[in-house]
């Protein structure tokens, strides 16, 4: 910080180098946040909840990078419900987008029962469809 930008002293000094009147109480709340800030800046108590702060963030992204594994298998519950719940019946119900969800994740879709479904335009390159049930299904684009 240059003697130009250091903060004066005295509000009387701030003051007298104020150009425009009408900028006096921007001014004064400014000089006032200088003040506090170097008072502040001695108190060893903030520094500390500085770097508190940033261990917390730093322990945020680990857990939240741990819990990937669990949100991906509550995604499959979710996409596998939304199939089995749907069973039988006619229409999509929401079984195109999870089997097609379930298929990128390259989870087996084997045994699986979209008798009834309409899927029409449905994408399920290189899955695993052993013993799955397509009776009835309206597959065709």
């Amino acid at each position: 910080m240059s003697d130009s930008e250091k903060p004066k002293s005295s509000w009387w000094e701030r003051k007298q180098s104020i150009k425009n009147k009408w900028t006096v109480p921007f001014v004064y709340f400014e000089w006032k946040c200088e003040q506090l800030s170097e008072l502040l800046k001695q108190w060893a108590f903030l520094e500390v909840l500085e770097y508190a702060g940033r261990l917390t963030i730093l322990i945020a992204v680990i857990f939240y990078f741990r819990g990937c594994e669990d949100r991906q298998k509550a995604k499959h519950y979710q996409a596998w419900q939304v199939i089995n719940l749907a069973q039988g019946k006619t229409g999509s119900g929401g079984r195109k987008d999870a089997l097609q969800d379930l298929n990128a994740d390259g989870v087996s879709l084997a045994g699986v029962d979209i008798s009834n479904a309409t899927l029409r335009g449905i994408n399920l390159e290189h899955a695993n469809l052993r013993e799955a049930n397509f009776s009835r299904a309206h597959l065709s684009i």
